[in-house]
């Protein structure tokens, strides 16, 4: 029943888009983008935002009247379409977002085979996500952005996904709380990263408009505001109090600083079964480190001998037994220890992490857990 749901409700949007497209291909956001890389070309970027110059070209082109308000690297980005008559260009865009939206399914959809094109189908079937992609906004492409943040996040390259977290910029009202809400959990060095990429584009992208850019775009916020007023599907328009709605956007901000901050270092917060783990590693993992951290020797007989004898120890329910404060501390040979977990001996980690050993031995030193040094360490 869901799917067959979901697939009316697709075939409804493509229909919808289609349609849409062939009508009035001018009246999407990518043509002002197009039009704004065109002025920006010609006349510099900080005339894209004068609402003399780009409401009278888009009025004579398309009949309508938007000002732009989005930042210079959008017209930047889109600029090269422009040696492109505007139907190709749109196409290649589209194919773009199109693009961007699988590549969002592929890195975070979870689950394997059927469900995995089941969240394809279901978020292709909502109506406010595909007009992201009828319209032509950059926000798929900024939504792959923090898609391929969070996968570089799980494959251990921070700074790397601080960079990629930089796309923002293109719409940074879409997703600003994500760095810090970042930095707040404990991610410094994708903080950093976003910090060293976001920067110079933002200073560039200020140097460029220049103080008369600014002001025009000003400006142009202001009259975007009277032209679409109580249109705008805004919280303002619908509770219609300002110091209210700002109330609540601050409260909404510091609920999710302080979730995240209250997350930070933390473990899984319900019990994950040892099988899972070893799932979500070897999905980070290359097939090159899983098999050799993953197999044995030979027909692989005593490592399955071992997984046996270790099944067969079971834990013992105490029952009625006071349980307000507990501890997994123990000691082995003397020696105390908060959990009964010893690090192994594994050689050459550095095929799993780029530091080893190092990693592993920092992340025992953090838990104040046993570490064991392989002859064959890295």
């Amino acid at each position: 029943m869901a799917l067959t749901g979901t697939t009316i409700l697709v075939v409804f949007n493509v229909s919808d888009d289609l349609l849409f497209i062939h009508r009035a291909p001018r009246a999407t956001d990518f043509y002002l983008y197009y039009l704004a890389a065109q002025i920006a070309h010609v006349l510099g970027t900080a005339q894209a935002y004068n609402p003399m110059v780009f409401l009278p070209a888009l009025m004579a082109s398309s009949g309508r009247s938007v000002p732009y308000l989005n930042p210079p690297l959008v017209a930047w980005l889109v600029t090269p379409l422009t040696a492109l008559p505007f139907e190709t260009a749109l196409t290649v865009w589209r194919i773009a977002l199109a693009g961007s939206a699988l590549l969002t399914w592929r890195l975070a959809a979870p689950g394997k085979g059927l469900l995995r094109w089941a969240h394809l189908s279901a978020a292709a079937s909502i109506y406010i996500l595909y007009l992201a992609f009828r319209l032509g906004q950059v926000t798929l492409i900024v939504v792959a952005a923090l898609a391929v943040c969070w996968w570089l996040i799980r494959h251990n390259r921070p700074l790397l996904a601080g960079v990629a977290l930089a796309a923002i910029t293109l719409k940074p009202q879409f997703a600003f709380l994500v760095p810090l809400t970042l930095l707040a959990a404990g991610y410094w060095r994708v903080f950093a990263g976003f910090v060293l990429a976001a920067v110079p584009l933002t200073a560039v992208s200020l140097m460029a408009m220049g103080s008369e850019g600014i002001h025009d775009f000003l400006t142009s916020s202001n009259l975007a505001h009277d032209m679409v007023g109580v249109h705008q599907v805004t919280v303002l328009n619908a509770v219609g109090w300002t110091p209210l709605v700002v109330g609540l956007a601050a409260a909404a901000a510091l609920i999710a600083l302080v979730t995240a901050y209250r997350a930070r270092r933390q473990g899984p917060e319900l019990p994950i079964a040892a099988q899972e783990l070893e799932e979500r590693a070897g999905e980070a993992m290359s097939a090159e480190a899983l098999g050799y951290v993953s197999g044995g020797a030979g027909a692989e007989r005593t490592m399955r001998a071992n997984l046996d004898a270790f099944a067969r120890w079971k834990i013992v329910p105490r029952m009625l037994r006071d349980v307000s404060v507990r501890s997994l501390a123990t000691s082995v040979l003397g020696i105390h220890m908060p959990a009964p977990i010893m690090l192994a001996p594994v050689g050459v980690q550095s095929i799993v992490h780029r530091e080893g050993e190092l990693a592993a031995a920092r992340a025992a030193a953090a838990l104040e857990l046993p570490f064991i040094a392989s002859t064959a360490a890295s």
